[in-house]
């Protein structure tokens, strides 16, 4: 009986440092979805602006043909 208390506190111990090892992780994991999310919209914004800058740059050329 002794072994079987032992054995069910030596398993409530490794459950609940599985479950605190597992919340880290998820948190670990939706800190870098924010941060690839902030990076892909960075991203986005600078390939806008070097789009508006191709467009007007185009623009101007056809301006110029004319």
């Amino acid at each position: 009986m002794m072994s079987q208390n032992r054995q069910s506190e030596i398993d409530r111990r490794n459950a609940e440092f599985d479950y605190k090892v597992n919340v880290k992780a998820e948190l670990e994991i939706e800190a870098l979805h924010a941060k690839l999310d902030s990076l892909r919209e960075q991203e986005i914004v600078k390939m806008l602006a070097i789009i508006e800058k191709l467009s007007a740059h185009l623009t101007e050329h056809r301006a110029g043909e004319e």
